[in-house]
């Protein structure tokens, strides 16, 4: 079984959960030394009526309490979205929203790594010249 079924199975026993999304971006760390071992990063939409009347970090640690036994080797980093079935409702039923934790990449030609590079380049020959000077 992989670790988004386990995850999804423990989750669904737990909360009754008429929906949960999972996104595995383990292949984002491939290279991270916990990556190596077999632990993942996850990100879950969780949607319960078990979350009515708690707090953010009261939701989160339910989750993680269930989740525990993962946590040793088949899970390394995690984010959860828990809301309430009326919660999602509100939300238009929306899917999994990675808005703050999704990482942005830069493109080759962006205007952002030209200057990036241009002012690394300055940096490290402005360095350079005051070695140069003190010896």
């Amino acid at each position: 079984m992989s670790t988004i079924d386990k995850i999804k199975q423990l989750l669904t026993e737990k909360f009754n959960a008429p929906h949960i999304e999972i996104l595995d971006e383990s292949y984002h760390h491939s290279t991270h030394p916990e990556a190596l071992r077999g632990g993942g990063h996850y990100h879950v939409l969780l949607v319960s009526d078990r979350f009515k009347d708690l707090k953010t970090i009261e939701r989160h640690r339910l989750v993680y309490q269930t989740l525990k036994s993962l946590f040793a080797r088949e899970i390394h980093a995690f984010t959860i979205q828990a809301l309430t079935a009326g919660e999602w409702a509100k939300k238009g039923h929306a899917n999994l929203d990675l808005g703050r934790f999704s990482r942005t990449y830069l493109k080759p030609d962006s205007k952002t790594e030209i200057c990036y590079v241009i002012f690394v380049i300055f940096f490290l020959l402005v360095g350079g010249i005051m070695f140069v000077l003190s010896k």
